[in-house]
Parts: structure tokens; sequence; C-alpha cells
């Protein structure tokens, strides 16, 4: 039997994408069948109902020929005279009702049948529509006759016209009916069809589908079992130590190719790994013996360390001494230094409260300034009066003078008025003496009055330049205490890097311990070494006797 070259992935997927285009198919199959099934019994319905319209015009026909047969009765019996009284208004309004119902049905079945016009319901329908019109005329006639009381015409209308135009109607609408029927009985029946095809062909395409997907993993499942039959020999030896032997990937095709090709990739990376651990062994042997000579050379250099590492212990344990020194001495002039930065803060405070008094002296000086001023306007004001009242007093004298020169010449009535003059002129002389007096008062109040305002300015200007002198010192300090406070940080920089100089040292001087301790763990080490590198040398020798088991050449 030839053999099969097959491509397990393939053949499963192309298994897979059949059964899943039929799977498709048949559920696309499915849908458009139930829409066509859905469409038809749509139609179906929508026949039903046009059937039941058409036989609701059917029997609003029977009824209005009732009607009409009612009225000729009456009417035939009106005019042969047998004394009946003719009352048709019933009957005219069941007709009216008859038309107006089967008007609103035909107009229904218009909306329903007329959207396929060469349909045979579209055909009897307009059929239907034309007897109906032919209808409603002469019932027109024929109900205008009635109305009018004409019975004779209303006989001859109904036999000649009426009776022939409803037998047209009457079998139109009965053959709308009949055709109606029909489709119905017809879409239900094509229905049926298409509903029991949808079924056999999902059966058929479902069972095709099963038998393919049957087919295809029998002729996978043969193909993969004499495939890894013999991937799984080759593993076997592999595992038995023979690494020389392959998989024939030639006829294997997909997942199977890949794990045929992973098995000989398998065997020769073990091959080469093989070969690498021999070398491996060998050259570890070889190392071991220069273990051994490098271990008593360790050895003789750590002894020389040791001695070395005590003397660098002796210089670091003076540095470190030093460098205490250093420290404290840093600490006492930080010390200094901060209670200088202490005074001079206070003496900046000092002087900026006396900056403050200043200020506030200066301002005293200013309101007294002004004060002295306004006392000079008022001393100058009182000057102006005084002057007024010298210039009254010196016109009173006269007004005086001249009483008494007119009670010189009144004569003796005239001796009373006199010596009221003359003291009213003794009163004025007074009054000029006490003037003069107060003007000489006020001159001098006015010249005083300058000199203290001149000599206020002078100390608010000695004020004021005594208040910037002092800004100017206290800004001085606030420079010596920043400058001091940056000496003081100076000072605890050194004392810091000073201790931290003493740790470090402190440090050095444990690490050089540690050092020594650590040649001396080396030296003893090396001895370990020197004996590991013996038994090293004795698990090469065997790693090379286990490894001539594989054949990797």
């Amino acid at each position: 039997m030839p053999k099969i070259k097959m491509d397990v992935n393939q053949a499963i997927m192309g298994g897979a994408i059949f059964a899943a285009a039929a799977m498709a198919m048949g559920i696309f199959t499915a849908f458009y069948s139930l829409h066509r099934v859905d469409a038809a019994a749509s139609r179906l319905y929508a026949a039903q109902q046009e059937s039941t319209l058409a036989a609701k015009i059917v029997w609003n026909s029977v009824y209005t020929r009732e009607a009409l047969e009612q009225i000729s009765y009456s009417v035939s019996n009106y005019n042969n005279g047998n004394g009946a009284t003719v009352n048709n208004g019933p009957q005219l309004a069941r007709i009216k009702e008859d038309q107006k119902a089967n008007n609103l049905h035909i107009q229904e079945l218009r909306r329903l049948v007329l959207a396929e016009p060469d349909s045979r319901p579209a055909q009897a329908l307009l059929k239907l529509m034309a007897a109906g019109q032919r209808l409603r005329a002469s019932l027109a006639q024929e109900i205008e006759a009635i109305q009018a009381n004409n019975f004779n015409q209303v006989g001859t209308i109904y036999k000649a016209d009426v009776q022939p135009r409803y037998s047209e109607y009457n079998i139109a609408a009965k053959q709308l009916f009949a055709t109606l029927s029909a489709s119905a009985t017809d879409l239900s029946k094509r229905t049926d069809a298409i509903y029991h095809g949808m079924l056999l062909f999902l059966l058929l395409s479902g069972v095709g589908a099963i038998a393919l997907v049957i087919v295809i993993a029998t002729m996978v499942n043969r193909t993969i079992r004499v495939q890894l039959r013999n991937t799984s020999q080759v593993v076997g030896k592999v595992a038995g130590g023979d690494l020389r032997s392959r998989v024939d990937t030639k006829d294997m095709r997909g997942m199977l190719s890949n794990i045929g090709t992973s098995v000989n990739e398998m065997s020769n990376r073990l091959g080469a790994l093989i070969r690498n651990v021999r070398s491996a062994a060998d050259e570890v042997t070889q190392k071991s013996a220069e273990i051994d000579t490098l271990s008593q050379d360790l050895r003789t250099v750590t002894a020389n360390a040791n001695g070395q590492a005590d003397s660098i212990v002796t210089a670091v344990k003076a540095m470190s001494a030093s460098a205490a020194d250093v420290a404290q001495r840093a600490e006492e002039i930080s010390s200094v230094a901060r209670q200088a930065m202490e005074e001079a803060s206070n003496g900046g405070r000092v002087i900026g409260q006396t900056l403050d008094a200043m200020k506030e002296i200066g301002t005293s000086i200013e309101g007294a300034a002004h004060t002295v001023s306004r006392f000079g306007e008022s001393s100058t004001r009182i000057g102006d009066i005084v002057s007024t009242i010298q210039e009254i007093t010196n016109q009173t004298n006269m007004l005086a003078l001249n009483a008494a020169i007119e009670a010189a010449r009144a004569g003796e009535s005239g001796k009373g008025f006199a010596v009221v003059a003359d003291e009213v002129r003794g009163l004025a002389n007074r009054s000029v003496e006490a003037v003069a007096e107060i003007r000489s008062i006020v001159e001098i109040i006015q010249h005083d009055a300058d000199d203290a305002i001149q000599a206020m300015g002078a100390g608010k200007e000695q004020a004021q330049q005594g208040a910037k002198q002092g800004d100017e010192a206290r800004r001085a300090l606030f420079l010596i205490t920043g400058q001091i406070d940056s000496v003081s940080e100076k000072v605890v920089s050194v004392a810091t890097a000073a201790e931290k100089q003493s740790s470090v040292v402190q440090q050095v001087t444990e690490n050089i311990l540690h050092i020594s301790t650590a040649l001396r763990a080396a030296t003893d080490a090396s001895e370990a070494a020197r004996n590991q590198a013996g038994l090293l040398k004795k698990s090469a020798h065997t790693l090379r006797e286990n490894l001539s088991t594989f054949k990797a050449d």
C-alpha cells in the first residue's frame, strides 16, 4: 500500500473548515427558509384577511338584495291597490349602510391586493369595483325615485337596471371570494413545501458533514499512528544512550514533522552536550592540578599581607586620635562663635529700639515745630489787633480833645462835660501806653517763636541723621551676625568632618582587622581548596567513565 503524504494540520483544518462551511451553509439556508416561511405565512395571513373581507362583501350584498326585494314588494302592493302603505326608510338606511361598509372593505382589499396588479385576485377585485360603480349608479336612481314617491318608476328601475346590476355585482363578489380562497390554499401548500424542504436540506447537510469528519479522522489517525511509532523507536534508542539515531521526517508533514525535527535536534544537542562534558571533565582534571599549585602560593601571600595589616592598624589608630583632637578644637570655636552671634543679635535689637525712639523724637519735634509756628501766627494776629486798638485809642484821644475844646467854649454849662473829656483822654493815653507794652511783648514772642522753629528744625535734622547712622549700624551688625553665623557653620562642618574622619578611621581600623581575619581564613580556605581539588580530580575521572556509555560519535 503506497504511503499517504498528508499534512495532519492541513487535513484537520480542511475538515474543520468544510464542516464549518457546511454548518454555516445549513444555518444560512435555515434562516433563508425561515424567512421564506415567515413571508409565506404573512402572505397567507393577508390572504385570509382578503378572503374574510370578500366574504363580508358577499354578505353585505345579500343584505342589500333583501332590502331591495322588500322595497320592490311594498311598491308592488301599493301599485296593485292593496291599500298597503309605503315606508321604505329602514330599507334605504340598510342599503346605504351596506354600501358604505362594502366601500370600506373594497378600499382595504385595494391596499392588500393591488400591491400585485397583475395577479388573479387583483383582476377579480378590479372587476368587482367596476360592477360596484355600476350598481351604485343604479341604486342612486332607485333611491331618488323612492324618495320622490314615484313608485311606478321604482319598479321599472329595479327590474330593468338594479336587479341585473346586482346580479353582476354579486357574481363578481363571489368570483373574488373564490379567487382569494384558492390563493390562500395555494400559499398554504407552498409554505408547507418550503418548510419540509428546509428540514430535508438541514438533515442531508448534517449527515454529509458528519460523514466527512469521520473519513478525515480515520485517515489522520492512520497516518499519526505510523509516524508516531517511528518517532517512539528513535526516542527509545536515545534513552538507551545511542545518540546517533534520527527520525526520518521525509514522509512527515505539519505537526508530526515538527515533532520529528525536534527529536533529531534533541539528539544533536545531547550529543554535543556529551562531547562538551567530556572536554570539561578533561579540563577539570587539568585545572584541579593548577588549583593545588595556586593554593600553595596563596598561603605564602596571605602570610605576608597579614604582617602588613598589623602595621596599618597602628598608623590608623594614631590618625584617629588626631582627628578626635581636631573635632574638639572645632567644637570650642563653634561655641565662641555662637556667643559672639548672640551678642551681635542683642546689639542689633538695642540699635533697633534706639532707632525707633529717635524716630518718635523726630515726630515729636516736628509736632512741636508746627505748634510753635501756629503760636507765631497767633502772635502776629495779636499784633494786628493791637495796632487796631492803638488806632481806636488815638481816635478816642482826638475825640476827647475835641470834646474838651467844645466844653471850654460852652463855659459854665460845659464844665462837667470837660471833666469827663479829661477822664476819657487820660484813659486813652493809658491805653496807648498799654498797647505799646503789648506790642513790645508780642514782638519778643514772635522773635522767640522764630528761634524755637529754627532750633526744632535743626533738632529734627540731627534726629534724622542719627536715625540714618543707627540704621547703617544695624545693617552692619546684621552683616556681622551673618558672617559669624557662616563662620559658625563652617566650624561645625569642620567638626562634623573631623568626627566623620574619626568614624571612618575607626571603620578602616575595623576593616583592616577584618581583612587580617579574612587573610587567615583565606589561608585556611586555600588548604581546603587544595583538598577539594583532589576530590574534583577524582569526580572528573568518575564522570568520564559514566560518559563512556553514550555513543555520540
